[in-house]
Parts: C-alpha cells; sequence; structure tokens
C-alpha cells in the first residue's frame, strides 16, 4: 500500500511537471534540459518551480531594450580594451626577445590600419627577426606605392585644373604627408621637399590655411631655409594674432636655428600680446622664459 502511494505521488509530480513546462512553452518560454531535470529530480518543489516560471511575468520591452543596449556597451568596452592590450605592448614586443609575440602582433597591426603605425613599421624593418623585418618591409612597400599612387593622382587634378587651389593644397598637403612618413630617405627626399615649397609658395593667401602655413615652416627647416622658415612663421602671427600655433611654431623656428636674440624678442612679444593659450602652450612659454632669464 505504501509502495503504490508513493508511485502515484511521483506519477502526479511527474505530471504536474510536465504540465507546467507544456504552460511555458506555450508562452514561448524555453527552459534549459538541465532545469527541466532538476526539477523532474526534486519531488513536488520541482513542479511548483515549472508552474512558477510558467506564470511568470515576461519583462517589458523597454526593460529588454535597455539590457541589450548595456550588453553592447559592456561589449565595446571590452573591445577596446582588448585593442588596447594588443596595441600597448606592440612597441615593447619589438624592443625585447620575444619572436611569437612580435610576428602576432605584427600580423594584427597588419589587418588594421597600417599607416597608423608607420614609426613602428619602420623599427620593425631592422629587427632580427627575419620574418617581422619581412612583414613589416612588405608592409611598408605596399603603403609607399598607395601614397605616390595618391599623389599621382593629386597631381594629376592639379595640374588639370591650374586655377583650382582646393585641388594644390590637397596635393601638397599629401605630398607633406609623404615626405615626413619615413619612406623617402637623402636625395629624393629633398627632391620631394623642393617640389613641396614651390607649391605651397604658389598658394594665394586666401587658401592658406594654419596647416599650409606650418607645413612651409616645417619644409623651410628641413630644407634649412632659416630665413624663409622665420619669415612664414612672422607672416602666420601677423595673420592669426591671437592663436597660439603662430608663436609656438615661431618658437620651434628659433629653437631649431640656434636664434637666441630671436627667441627673447618672441618672449617679449609673447608678453604684450593677447593671446587665447592652452595649458601645454603656456607651459612651453614659460620653461623657455627661463632658459632665457
Amino acid at each position: 500500500m505504501y509502495n503504490v502511494m508513493v508511485v502515484a505521488l511521483l506519477l502526479l509530480h511527474g505530471l504536474g511537471t510536465f504540465l507546467g513546462w507544456m504552460a511555458a512553452w506555450r508562452r514561448n518560454q524555453r527552459p534549459g534540459v538541465a532545469y527541466v531535470c532538476f526539477t523532474l529530480a526534486i519531488p513536488f518543489f520541482g513542479a511548483a518551480l515549472a508552474w512558477v516560471f510558467a506564470t511568470a511575468k515576461e519583462p517589458d520591452a523597454d526593460i529588454c531594450a535597455q539590457m541589450m543596449r548595456k550588453a553592447e556597451q559592456q561589449e565595446a568596452i571590452f573591445h577596446v580594451r582588448d585593442e588596447a592590450e594588443r596595441i600597448v605592448p606592440l612597441e615593447e614586443a619589438f624592443l625585447i626577445n620575444q619572436p611569437k609575440q612580435r610576428r602576432e602582433l605584427m600580423l594584427n597591426l597588419l589587418k588594421s590600419d597600417p599607416r597608423k603605425y608607420l614609426d613602428l613599421l619602420l623599427l620593425a624593418r631592422f629587427n632580427e627577426d627575419q620574418e617581422t623585418a619581412h612583414y613589416a618591409s612588405v608592409t611598408l612597400t605596399e603603403i609607399q606605392r598607395e601614397m605616390q599612387l595618391d599623389l599621382q593622382k593629386a597631381q594629376a587634378a592639379m595640374v588639370s585644373e591650374p586655377e583650382n587651389q582646393e585641388a594644390r593644397a590637397a596635393y601638397a598637403r599629401l605630398l607633406g604627408d609623404y615626405v615626413n612618413s619615413g619612406l623617402v630617405e637623402g636625395r629624393l627626399q629633398q627632391q620631394q621637399r623642393q617640389i613641396l615649397q614651390q607649391t605651397l609658395e604658389h598658394l594665394p593667401e586666401e587658401a592658406r590655411s594654419m596647416e599650409m602655413c606650418a607645413l612651409q615652416v616645417d619644409n623651410a627647416l628641413a630644407l634649412g631655409m632659416s630665413h624663409d622658415a622665420r619669415e612664414q612663421a612672422q607672416a602666420m602671427i601677423r595673420r592669426w594674432p591671437r592663436d597660439e600655433r603662430p608663436y609656438l611654431k615661431l618658437l620651434e623656428v628659433c629653437v631649431q636655428t640656434h636664434d637666441q636674440y630671436g627667441l627673447r624678442e618672441l618672449l617679449k612679444r609673447v608678453k604684450k600680446s593677447k593671446v587665447a593659450w592652452t595649458h601645454d602652450g603656456l607651459e612651453r612659454i614659460h620653461y623657455f622664459e627661463g632658459k632665457s632669464a
């Protein structure tokens, strides 16, 4: 008699659990197999759990959407962290003796935008690990080819429309990126810098942006034309008297050409000028004020 009651109760438990999960299934609530087995293994209490699950209120759509947005944000944060973990040790990996890590990081770099890491690629091409050096050299060759093609297109656009100053400025910008990339050296670089200087000099005043003027100063310094660099920096100050960048550019000219007199005159001019200084710019001025005292 006792065994019959136990069997009957177990059958009742199984039936209750089964009906609970059927009700949940009809409401599109799909429990996992492990959860179903768990409720079947616990008499009566498991059946109650099944019915609680079946009758539970579905979360609001807004709550679900909010949870999905939070999950996507967390995924984005983890993605940024993973990127940082891959990028931060990249330079160190080239300097220490870890060939396997160097190769793995090099492949990750090639999958992204290699132009962002030109300095590292230029360093890696002389790496003692032959495979790392090979990857770097091949990538640099491809980047150089792409930059030369872009230059040819920009030059053709400039020649076809000689009065189009925007096309001339675009060509000068690309040429500036090329000569400062580290991909050209020696005599070829000097020739390209001469072409860049001539292109910038032919730009009319209204087409000379702050970027173009600063590029001309830097290029003149690289060519050893210190007088032209100083004159262009002075012209930048006259054109943008309240912007700190022309003053910092003239400061750079004075430092690179070892012009102590020009530096002292610039610092006197700074004190009389109403310049909108940033914290970093003001720190540089204060540093050289102490040096010239």
